[in-house]
């Protein structure tokens, strides 16, 4: 009998793993130090040669980047349920952003579920670039990441910067704005205004 307690306790610790899904929630999180290029940014090197597929047909390229100050990279899928529920509000950021930050959203399963990706962003209003494919150094990025979502910013040079943000917020507006002005800072650019 007291051998199947460890047996039930493994079965357990198993299913508590597989119900946390995609990512953490906002308890969770404590996004790290801002100042340093991240971990998987030494291992993957700068983001300068990689080809995109988006879901408009727009461009997306080292060129799209250095043409802004830091670009915002949301990496999501759709089976991630805290991926959709923070999908409205980052659309409103978007929307919100001067030219040089740009807020990208890269689905990982969008190439093959290009309508239902549709179907998740017309819903929350999100109307800028959404990366469905890539190759080079970006598809060499996408080994380190491990969570949905996963965010991560970029400076104009190709180069990730701060830590990455892994997990769905409760205001993930407003903890946005900061880490946006927190990236700028350390860049030395103008923050934006509340």
């Amino acid at each position: 009998m007291k051998a199947r307690y460890p047996v039930i306790a493994i079965l357990i610790l198993s299913l508590l793993l597989c119900l946390a899904g995609c990512g953490s929630t906002a308890a969770e999180n404590t996004p790290g130090s801002v100042e340093t290029v991240t971990d998987s940014a030494k291992e993957s090197g700068a983001l300068n040669d990689f080809t995109t597929e988006t879901l408009d047909g727009s461009e997306f390229s080292p060129e799209t980047l250095a043409a802004a100050d830091l670009t915002v990279l949301n990496i999501w899928q759709t089976t991630c349920p805290p991926c959709i529920r923070e999908m409205p509000e980052l659309a409103e950021l978007e929307k919100e952003l001067p030219e040089r930050v740009r807020f990208v959203t890269w689905c990982l399963d969008g190439s093959y579920a290009e309508e239902e990706t549709r179907s998740i962003l017309t819903d929350a209003g999100f109307e800028g670039t959404t990366i469905i494919a890539a190759d080079g150094d970006l598809m060499t990025f996408l080994q380190t990441v491990q969570y949905t979502p996963t965010t991560v910013f970029i400076d104009s040079e190709g180069n990730l910067i701060g830590e990455p943000v892994i997990g769905a917020f409760q205001k993930p507006k407003v903890m946005y704005m900061q880490k946006i002005n927190e990236m700028l800072s350390a860049l030395g650019k103008q923050e934006l205004a509340a």
